[in-house]
């Protein structure tokens, strides 16, 4: 997780919160409080949210069978979110 207090630097991390995902393509994930992508592939699920002035990135990597989604993580993902949002 990354804070940001350049509004310029914030604007250019948010834009690229798509970027350095695992694999495949990644896809906007909406209710998680903030801009948000997920992507799988390669053995890991991502998830990178922006809420106010943060950029929190969540991976779950697998020794085994690789994750199939990143719904296992979006769950955290909320939750970090509304506790940077109130805090």
């Amino acid at each position: 997780m990354s804070k940001y207090t350049d509004p310029g630097v914030l604007q250019l991390a948010t834009h690229n919160l798509k970027q350095g995902l695992p694999g495949g393509p990644a896809k906007a994930v909406k209710g998680l409080g903030g801009p948000a992508y997920e992507a799988t592939g390669a053995g890991a699920a991502g998830i990178h949210i922006g809420v106010g002035k943060y950029i929190a990135y969540i991976t779950l990597t697998s020794l085994g069978a690789p994750p199939k989604s990143a719904a296992p993580i979006e769950p955290i993902a909320k939750t970090l979110a509304a506790e940077l949002k109130n805090g």
